[in-house]
């Protein structure tokens, strides 16, 4: 999640079990079809009904928010590598989704009024939307199947929505009658009534 006024890149989107040795990406397959495809991408909401959300694709292929390209019968299972998230700030909710509207970008025809409710709009996280179009008598791609969304992505930059990260601890062990103490660091912690539980694992 980058705002473009940061001028830098927004990154890649991982794909969900991506590791720094193993590095996955979004991706899809269509079944049963052998034949030209074209796919958009969007992204939506977290929530039903799943609206166009403000924020904007970027990245190859990328144009007006959203991505969109033609893959021949040969590609069998699709990964896309350069796709981006820039964030668009609140006043610039409703232009954002004015533009949607204007390019036809609703992939569940959620209605007009619904979208242009800004304040519903959770700019933490979205949904990466999966558009299919296969080829019709003409050989053009105009025919749309069922559209698909991913698992939510949320901005690991936000208090309210990323995962807690311990940064550091000072000790792992201790003594068995207790009373040790030990310091662990978070980040991106706000102030509130926390509790901290402990879990001890058996082995069997």
């Amino acid at each position: 999640f980058r705002y473009k006024c940061e001028g830098r890149s927004a990154g890649s989107i991982p794909g969900e079990h991506s590791t720094d040795i193993n590095r996955t990406f979004p991706s899809i397959q269509i079944l049963n079809y052998f034949g030209k495809v074209k796919i958009r991408i969007t992204l939506v909401t977290k929530n039903e009904p799943y609206r166009p959300h403000p924020h904007q694709l970027v990245g190859k292929d990328c144009e007006n928010g959203y991505y969109e390209a033609e893959f021949g019968p040969e590609r069998r299972v699709l990964s896309f590598q350069n796709l981006g998230i820039q964030c668009v700030k609140k006043r610039e909710l409703k232009e954002s989704i004015i533009s949607r509207i204007a390019k036809k970008i609703n992939p569940f025809n959620v209605s007009e009024e619904q979208l242009l409710t800004v304040e519903e709009y959770d700019l933490n996280v979205v949904r990466l939307c999966f558009q299919a179009f296969l080829s019709d008598e003409h050989g053009n791609c105009t025919q749309p199947i069922s559209p698909v969304i991913s698992n939510p992505i949320y901005d690991n930059r936000a208090p309210n929505s990323a995962e807690l990260r311990i940064c550091r601890v000072n000790k792992n062990c201790g003594t068995a009658k207790g009373g040790d103490e030990i310091f662990l660091l978070c980040d991106k912690v706000q102030k509130g009534d926390w509790k901290l539980k402990y879990h001890v694992y058996y082995k069997h």
